[in-house]
């Protein structure tokens, strides 16, 4: 076979010219990659949102090889989001409340001047006579 654009031999079943790049034989079809399809199911458990829109485009795109992954990440990343919202929705308020009731608690101790004193704490000398006095001059 002959390349049309600049005249060399080239290879029968070869599909470019390996001087210039030109087309010179039959190129198969391709299928088109369901690269959209794979990417929205594996943001669907990473980034459920983009998941989600990534689903939705995908459905849009694709009429069968394709559209079953996207409905997988469409249905997983809609679970998953409500999953957040909803916990979102019950341990916001209960952290809010513990946050407040460690202020309340320091505001006391600033009101009073309280200090915490540890009961059962050894005092110094108790200390000594168990561990033995362990200074040493350096």
């Amino acid at each position: 076979m002959i390349c049309s654009r600049c005249g060399r031999q080239v290879d029968n079943g070869t599909a470019f010219c390996p001087m210039c790049g030109a087309q010179v034989g039959y190129t198969p079809y391709q299928k088109p990659g369901m690269g959209l399809a794979i990417c929205a199911l594996i943001f669907s458990f990473i980034f459920p949102l983009v998941g989600l829109i990534l689903g939705i485009v995908g459905l849009k795109k694709y009429q069968t090889e394709g559209k079953g992954m996207c409905i997988a990440s469409v249905i997983i990343s809609g679970v998953l989001l409500f999953i957040s919202i909803v916990s979102t929705a019950i341990f916001v308020p209960a952290l809010n409340g513990y946050i407040r009731r460690a202020r309340e608690a320091g505001n006391k101790r600033q009101e009073t001047g309280a200090v915490v004193i540890v009961e059962d704490a050894p005092s110094y000398s108790e200390y000594i006579e168990f561990f033995g006095d362990q200074t040493t001059d350096i």
